[in-house]
């Protein structure tokens, strides 16, 4: 709500040819200054602050205290957003309980653990340590839809931390995170619209290294593959995709219809929930 009152203070200024001058220098040089501040040049960052400094020093007192108290708004939500991301979010996991009537008549529950988007690093012991409380749930099945990591050195770390777990029935698919690193990104990007699907050709996390730890543990992987499981006397029918956010999902390989004088339960697993997939 901030940044749209910081929007609509800029709206408001008087004098319309310099605001939307000044605003979009201001713009250049904070995206600029944000990505090599990224590449730990602080010398631009600097250079982009003073000059915006200069800026609101020039011209008409009244239109630059206006713009400067709006751009100062939009900054303490960019501030408070970095902070939510770093201090609190990071650590503020969550279990949600789901019961959802799709068995069979007179079968028995059924409970599924689904795990997702752990984007594990070697340094977080508070994710890990809450990863290694999941067992105790004791679920029948487990369905883990990808973005495990986050680090070069994080694959013993996913598979400690699901412990018990491994030794569940399981299935999984990977996501975009589970093949490249993440990357510093300007935080006011996500105000221009739907982020871009760019990824470098090579894969550079080792998720093959985890497909391995999954697989020798009896895990199934459902990239672009059809399988199935009992549960309980249930038979329960899977169809996986690779991530649709990085355009790599095939759903032809595995759409077509479903045998129900084969399958009690059809689940379609994937990591990102792309209309073309669902």
């Amino acid at each position: 709500s901030a940044s749209v009152i910081a929007v609509r203070t800029i709206r408001m200024v008087p004098d319309l040819t310099l605001s939307r001058s000044l605003i979009a220098s201001v713009r250049s040089d904070r995206r600029r200054s944000l990505s090599e501040l990224g590449a730990s040049d602080m010398g631009s960052s600097v250079t982009a602050g003073l000059a915006c400094s200069l800026l609101f020093m020039s011209g008409n007192r009244g239109t630059m205290t206006s713009i400067g108290k709006a751009l100062l708004g939009v900054g303490a939500v960019g501030a408070g957003c970095l902070a939510y991301a770093g201090l609190y979010e990071v650590n503020a996991f969550r279990l949600r309980r789901v019961t959802i009537p799709v068995l069979p008549t007179g079968a028995r529950p059924i409970r599924v653990l689904h795990i997702s988007d752990l984007h594990m690093t070697p340094y977080a012991r508070a994710r890990q340590r809450w990863l290694s409380t999941l067992a105790a749930l004791e679920p029948d099945l487990v369905i883990n839809t990808g973005d495990n990591l986050a680090h070069q050195d994080a694959v013993p770390y996913v598979l400690g931390g699901l412990g018990r777990l491994l030794d569940r029935p399981g299935v999984y698919v990977w996501g975009a995170n589970d093949y490249y690193a993440p990357k510093f990104k300007n935080p006011l990007g996500y105000f221009k619209g739907p982020s871009r699907n760019v990824r470098p050709p090579e894969r550079t996390l080792p998720w093959q290294d985890l497909g391995r730890g999954f697989k020798e543990s009896g895990w199934i992987d459902l990239t672009h593959t059809r399988a199935s499981l009992e549960i309980k006397g249930v038979r329960i029918g899977f169809r996986g995709t690779d991530d649709a956010h990085i355009d790599q999902d095939r759903y032809a390989d595995v759409a077509g219809p479903i045998d129900r004088a084969e399958i009690d339960l059809a689940l379609g697993v994937t990591h990102a929930p792309y209309g073309r997939v669902l």
